[in-house]
């Protein structure tokens, strides 16, 4: 439930930019709001399965989620191996931040620490996650292509209120899909950690 109430409150949110500066190229309200909705998401995802300890801020959140989203990044424009790779490895920085209270480089050190033993195994998850991405938004080329062959899109180009929609439904909906991917990943690890220091206790 989350997970779609989410998308639609971020996806109304785009879908009224697009409409009312439909010029715009930088929508830097939209993009505060979407990251604000997948942080409560997180954060309230966290909370219902136990895991937080000590919660950090947005600042934090942001921050770590940021930094590790140019890590990626960079990686990716070199070769998507090692973007996946460093995406993987960092991806569980925010969730550190909202569970145990690090600082934004603190979470993505400890981030990095926590997930070596899983590390291509993290590789291969994102990498299903960002195909099963792109396949879906393949499947709307069509449907929306048809659309504005119809003539939904408007003359200047920008698209119709009912794509512009379902584009941002589609987008949304993978940026809170990658919240709960973390956060079952951490509680995994958590709970992984954890037995082992009961073994050794």
């Amino acid at each position: 439930m989350a997970l779609l109430a989410g998308a639609a409150v971020m996806a109304v949110v785009d879908t009224a930019f697009e409409i009312v500066t439909p010029d715009s190229n930088n929508n830097l309200i939209s993009s505060v709001v979407s990251i604000a909705v997948v942080y409560l998401v997180m954060r309230t995802l966290l909370r219902e399965e136990g895991l937080v300890d000590r919660e950090g801020g947005f600042g934090s959140y942001f921050g770590a989620s940021l930094l590790a989203g140019i890590g990626a990044i960079v990686g990716l424009v070199f070769l998507i191996v090692p973007g996946l790779y460093l995406m993987a490895r960092w991806s569980l920085a925010p969730t550190m931040v909202l569970s145990q209270g690090y600082r934004a480089t603190d979470a993505l050190r400890e981030s990095w620490r926590v997930t070596q033993p899983f590390a291509w195994k993290l590789v291969l998850v994102w990498f299903l996650y960002y195909l099963a991405f792109i396949v879906l938004v393949l499947l709307m080329a069509a449907p929306a292509g048809y659309l504005v062959t119809q003539g939904v899109v408007a003359e200047e180009g920008t698209l119709g209120t009912p794509v512009t929609f379902l584009v941002s439904v589609l987008v949304n909906l993978g940026l809170i899909a990658a919240a709960y991917i973390s956060v079952v990943v951490f509680r995994q690890i958590f709970t992984a950690a954890s037995e082992l220091e009961d073994v050794f206790a």
